[in-house]
């Protein structure tokens, strides 16, 4: 009856008690975690723990060559983004690697990072390679798609060498929004003709490479004359994305 089922507060100490018996210590320190051979592979015995690069760049890759396999024959369109809020303890970051198939994108390699270093993302997509020529598998994806991270847009363009490199939309539109909250212009944009116009700046990666500078030209002067102290903003605008060194498209 449910009058007999224990409450779980009534019960965690000894729960936790028993639990901890037959598990080892949990880890305080990256030096400290250490992958027992048993969970290293898949039960058809194909390694699963690709690569565990010790401290101080510590990161661990999980990937299959069944997956790989199934990431460079299926997939020649790749996305890979980083989250910090479902990081494993100790790590900065959990990395995921993507692959676009007809059925939709699917995650084929995880990777817990503890940096953004350039130097990190050398040791994973090197790794990656390694790993795909033991197992006699060709990496050649057409693109990968990434956040605004230089690191890793560096990193993959200076290993994969006839590829290219895409820039999220979702990233580069909430990247624009964060500075305008941080430069105080939320209030500004509560104008129809100003929300017209951000509205015209997030869509300006969409039209036609060869328009991009024109039209932004016309986009900024329409600004001026919306918020006398935009200025800042294009400024910013401009030097990341347009005539800066960081994201600028080809003219």
């Amino acid at each position: 009856s449910p009058e007999d089922i224990p409450i779980f507060n009534h019960i965690r100490s000894t729960a936790y008690r028993r639990r901890s018996s037959v598990l080892p210590p949990i880890p305080k320190t990256l030096e400290d975690i250490v992958i027992p051979d048993s969970l290293k592979f898949l039960q058809n015995g194909d390694r699963y723990v690709t690569f565990d690069n010790p401290v101080p760049n510590r990161l661990i890759i999980l990937c299959s060559s069944e997956t790989l396999l199934a990431l460079t024959g299926k997939c020649s369109y790749w996305l890979a983004d980083g989250t910090f809020r479902t990081a494993p303890q100790k790590f900065l970051q959990s990395y995921s690697i993507h692959g676009r198939t007809q059925w939709g994108i699917h995650a084929f390699v995880h990777i817990a990072m503890c940096g953004r270093t350039q130097q990190q993302y050398e040791l994973i997509f090197q790794a990656l390679l390694h790993h795909a020529n033991t197992n006699h598998i060709q990496l050649q994806p057409l693109s990968i798609m990434l956040d605004f991270e230089q690191a890793a847009s560096n990193t993959f363009l200076s290993i994969f060498k006839h590829s290219s490199v895409l820039y999220c939309h979702f990233h580069y539109c909430r990247s624009i929004w964060r500075h305008i909250q941080k430069l105080g212009f939320i209030s500004s944009f509560q104008n129809t003709d100003a929300k017209r116009e951000l509205a015209n700046l997030f869509g300006l990666p969409l039209i036609p490479l060869q328009h991009i500078f024109t039209i932004y030209e016309e986009i900024a002067a329409k600004f001026l004359l919306i918020i006398a102290d935009i200025q800042p903003l294009l400024q910013y605008f401009s030097r990341t994305y347009l005539y800066g060194t960081n994201f600028p498209p080809p003219r």
